[in-house]
């Protein structure tokens, strides 16, 4: 758990003031950080995509479609 998410979670029972003083962070960085949770979010889900296509074995990662020189060519001769 993160200092940020410590006090995100118990921001209701203190003041967030007092949470940040607490687990020694900047109030703005707090904001900041809070501000910053859709596109976190949203990257999480990019990633866990690419994730997925990395899993499945996409054309673009098979070694033929790289681009290099092919190494058949190099055991038959």
């Amino acid at each position: 758990m993160s200092r940020f998410q410590f006090v995100a979670d118990h921001q209701h029972t203190f003041e967030v003031k007092r949470l940040c003083e607490l687990v020694e962070v900047e109030r703005s960085s707090y904001y900041a950080w809070r501000a910053g949770a859709p596109a976190r979010a949203d990257r999480a889900e990019a990633d866990a995509e690419l994730a997925g296509r990395i899993r499945a074995g996409q054309p673009w990662l098979r070694t033929a479609d790289r681009g290099g020189r092919s190494r058949t060519g190099a055991a038959t001769a």
